[in-house]
């Protein structure tokens, strides 16, 4: 059997860089727009946890194993 390797790693660092871009901005924008912020910061946090829990480090052994046909 053939070991794949699945990572999530570069999801994880976007969604950490928009958060931070998110928090930059907001303390420059309206009161409206500081609740749509919010709102969307606090998606991105659960779903970031998601994407973390989920993909953990190689180290813990997240491996799906594939069966290979040999020719």
């Amino acid at each position: 059997m053939a070991k794949i390797k699945v990572t999530l790693h570069a999801v994880s660092f976007e969604i950490e860089r928009v958060q931070k871009k998110l928090k930059n901005i907001r303390s420059r924008v309206s009161a409206a727009d500081q609740k749509k912020i919010d709102l969307q910061l606090r998606s991105l946090k659960k779903c970031g946890n998601e994407v973390k829990n989920f993909c953990r480090p190689p180290s813990q052994g997240f491996v799906q194993m594939f069966p290979v046909v040999k020719k």
